[in-house]
């Protein structure tokens, strides 16, 4: 049993229940790996519990994830003449989702009488509109921070991760 932490790509994801009703992702998944100064994709096994299989079950095939878990080795049997490798996923962090699988965000309208002017009430003060209440919460002008001497990041693309 060797503990693995891996980015891949989730090639299947097969979700089914276990007799007690928890949920349980297998498939298989891409990883890349360098050898001899080659990059190299294979495929690669693996079953999830609990948290992880909700997140590999939600965000599908064609989602990027980091991997982290156990991998174990079988060895050779009458079924598989090679090696069987499993890898336990543990823990699935979603870096890049599958643009079909992702949900629709809902935008939120605001009315002009759901509009509060700053400094009409204080967050303690309820403001009366027609039959429901609202409470305002008041606002103050940004305060910038006080320089401390480094350069200010204007653009994200800088930042090195």
């Amino acid at each position: 049993m060797n503990n693995t932490q891996l980015k891949a790509k989730i090639q299947t994801a097969n979700p089914n229940y276990s007799t007690q009703g928890k949920l349980i992702v297998k498939g298989q998944c891409l990883f890349k790996f360098y050898d001899a100064k080659e990059t190299h994709t294979e495929i690669l096994n693996y079953q999830a519990y609990g948290h992880s299989a909700v997140a590999l079950n939600e965000d599908g095939v064609g989602s990027v994830f980091v991997l982290m878990g156990r991998i174990n080795v079988y060895p050779p049997n009458e079924d598989n003449i090679n090696h069987l490798v499993i890898l336990n996923v543990e823990q699935a962090i979603c870096i890049k989702a599958n643009s079909a699988n992702q949900p629709v965000a809902i935008p939120t309208v605001t009315t002009a009488a759901q509009r509060v002017p700053v400094g009409a009430a204080t967050a303690a003060e309820p403001v009366r509109q027609g039959a429901s209440t609202v409470t305002a919460i008041a606002t103050e002008p940004l305060v910038e921070a006080p320089s401390n001497g480094v350069n200010e990041v204007d653009e994200l693309d800088g930042i090195p991760f």
